[in-house]
Formats: structure tokens, sequence, C-alpha cells
């Protein structure tokens, strides 16, 4: 299998109330909730794109979720009805080799729109994505989509045209 970056948010509550991470301070294991980019930020690199929680519709068969191969988007600071959809999720080893945790870190203050209201935090801070290029360079993982000026030993080419020869 080869390693992949996946960008999940630990749900302490969630974590607490489990059966299954009941214990996490002891064996590591944490209710993980999984981030994706929106659709609408496919076509830029990661450090530009917003992202929010995966939320899938699921039914229940005998008591077990079963998740529908169908994902909703939601706004920023909208849930959706508990009873259609969950957030995508599992409950995941943090402290086991083959995790890498970078973090605490926060979503980038977004600003404001032109009428005073707030964007929205879903874009991580530039200073996160260098600590994680940092972190990957030594390792087999492959370098995520970033902006050129965060990517280790990029030769930006040179805009200007050769003047010809007299």
């Amino acid at each position: 299998m080869t390693p992949t970056l996946q960008l999940v948010q630990v749900n302490l509550d969630s974590s607490q109330r489990c059966s299954e991470t009941i214990n996490h301070r002891q064996d590591g294991k944490y209710y993980t909730e999984f981030l994706a980019r929106l659709q609408s930020d496919k076509s830029k690199t990661l450090d530009k794109s917003r992202w929010r929680t995966i939320w899938h519709e699921y039914t229940l068969d005998n008591g077990n979720i079963v998740y529908s191969d169908r994902r909703r988007e939601f706004s920023a600071g909208k849930f959706p009805d508990p009873d259609k959809y969950i957030a995508y999720a599992d409950f995941i080893h943090l402290d086991r080799n083959d995790s890498y945790i970078l973090g605490p870190f926060d979503f980038a203050d977004p600003g404001n729109t032109a009428s005073g209201r707030s964007k929205g935090r879903e874009r991580l801070e530039e200073l996160t994505w260098q600590s994680l290029v940092t972190a990957l360079s030594p390792s087999d993982i492959t370098l995520p989509n970033l902006s050129s000026h965060l990517l280790p030993d990029v030769t930006q080419p040179s805009s200007k045209r050769p003047r010809p020869s007299p």
C-alpha cells in the first residue's frame, strides 16, 4: 500500500464518549473525522483550497452504520440533519509509527467580506503546510500538490524572454 496524506480532525468529545476510544489517553486510539477539499477547489493547490468535514448519507442495518457513496458538502457553520447525514470518521491509533501528527493547528483567519461578515475558517495557515513539507521531505510519502514557493528545491522559470543575439 502506498502511504497517503489524509487531513483529519480529532474529535475529543466523541473520543471520550465512544466505547472504542474511551481509553484514548492510554492506547492512543482516537475518534477522527476526515476533511476534504471543496469540490469547487479541486483545480487549486492544497494550500489555496478550503477544507471541510466529509458528510455522507447513511442508513442503519442491524445497528451498523452503512455509508452511502453520496458525499455532501455543507456551508461552513451549517450542520446537516443527524438522522440523515454523518461525518465520515474512523477510529485511528495516532501513537503508531505509521501515523504522523502535525499539530495542533488552527485554520487561517480568513478576513471579512466587503459587507464585513467573516468568510469562514476553512484554509490552513501557510506555516502549517511548510511544516508538513519539512516533515515529509525525508519520507516515502509524495509531497502534496502545493504552491511552488512551499516546495523544496523548486526553481522558478524565468518570465523574461531571452534577447536574440545580434
